[in-house]
């Protein structure tokens, strides 16, 4: 996996064409037997991958255009020839800027390289993840996931669990579920990153240093700010040792580390929990008196359905479990919890809906252990 591309965030750069075997140059001739065909094929193959390195792609095009056709002819158009001359001419059409003809490319350089290769050949697992960097790119990220995680599985079927390339689609797949708004998912991604990482190339090496990165604002986006900045601090390290106090990289996590001592200037989890009941409450006030939610259980049900409420609800340190814990242990909350409206007017939120309260020792346990 390339330090940079994961660093910067950025999709991974697509591959230049394949460079096959040089031969003689094209003939002109008509009605030539089928190995000339092949090798004139493979003389253009060539040729193009030679343009495309020199970035005349318009150049290129036409000739692996013309390549794929030729051993389509005589090779049989689901032959691993044709499927590489499809991925070649992909590769040209996304520079050109001709996205959906790149992706027809794609498509059909995928469907010959499944029948002639199967689909979990190690070939197949590169296709799958240059199509999903394409999409990554074109900011379809569903679409890039997909191809992702069948690269994933394929490569784990073929090479097991720990092998690096694994490591690289997991951090590809924890991108991808970070930027749709899944970090909780993009956290149990990364997590299983970090050891393989560690293992092949040491737990100080700036590749280890791109995933704890990653990590760490995923925490931060579950309300983890304590796990956050230790995750970050040990980047902090890992980058100066290996990039220098002044490398760019090294200077953005400094910074980010003193965003959250600005942003979150609690050293203690008794202080995170005190905020995080206050802000709890104050959000419940929000829901009784602007939504009309009657009861704690009405409000708590809008909470869960979204990804901030579910993880927060498993962050050690999060408002739900926090205000869970306060209604079972303290008996003012009894009957209710009181909550300002405005200004100058509170009210109090029931419990619970019909005389049943909504939480009890058994609902508190089963929540703790939400998200593991």
């Amino acid at each position: 996996m390339k330090f940079f591309s994961r660093l910067i965030g950025g999709a991974p750069a697509e591959p230049a064409p394949n460079r096959q075997q040089a031969r003689p140059q094209p003939s002109s001739a008509p009605q030539t037997p089928p190995q000339t065909q092949i090798d004139d094929a493979n003389a253009a193959a060539v040729l193009s991958a030679e343009l495309y390195a020199a970035q005349r792609y318009a150049e290129a095009l036409p000739l692996a255009e013309w390549a794929a056709t030729m051993f389509a002819q005589t090779l049989g158009t689901d032959h691993p020839h044709v499927a590489q001359m499809r991925v070649n001419q992909a590769a040209i059409l996304w520079k050109l800027e001709r996205f959906a003809d790149a992706e027809q490319a794609y498509k059909l350089a995928l469907a010959a390289r499944e029948k002639s290769l199967g689909r979990d050949h190690p070939e197949t697992a590169d296709l799958h993840f240059s199509i999903g960097s394409f999409y990554e790119q074109q900011r379809r990220f569903a679409e890039a996931e997909e191809h992702f995680a069948r690269a994933l599985a394929a490569r784990e079927k073929t090479l097991g669990p720990a092998h690096i390339q694994c490591s690289m689609l997991l951090f590809a797949l924890g991108r991808m579920n970070f930027v749709q708004g899944r970090y909780w998912d993009a956290e149990k991604l990364l997590r299983r990153a970090v050891p393989i990482e560690e293992a092949i190339h040491g737990p100080d090496d700036k590749n280890v240093g791109a995933v704890l990165s990653m990590l760490a604002v995923a925490l931060l986006r579950t309300e983890r700010p304590l796990e956050a900045e230790s995750l970050y601090k040990r980047v902090l390290t890992i980058y100066t040792a290996k990039l220098g106090a002044e490398h760019p990289a090294t200077v953005d996590i400094r910074e980010r580390l003193a965003e959250i001592s600005s942003s979150y200037p609690f050293r203690s989890e008794d202080e995170l929990a005190a905020v995080a009941v206050k802000s709890f409450i104050y959000w419940l006030g929000y829901c009784h008196h602007r939504k009309g939610y009657a009861s704690i259980a009405d409000a708590v049900e809008f909470w869960l359905r979204y990804d901030a409420g579910k993880g927060l609800m498993a962050s050690r340190y999060g408002a739900f479990l926090v205000f869970c814990r306060k209604l079972l242990d303290d008996p003012a909350y009894a009957d209710g919890i009181p909550v300002r409206l405005d200004a100058n007017s509170m009210a109090t939120v029931p419990r619970g809906g019909a005389g049943v309260p909504l939480f009890n020792q058994a609902t508190f346990d089963a929540a703790t252990k939400f998200g593991d």
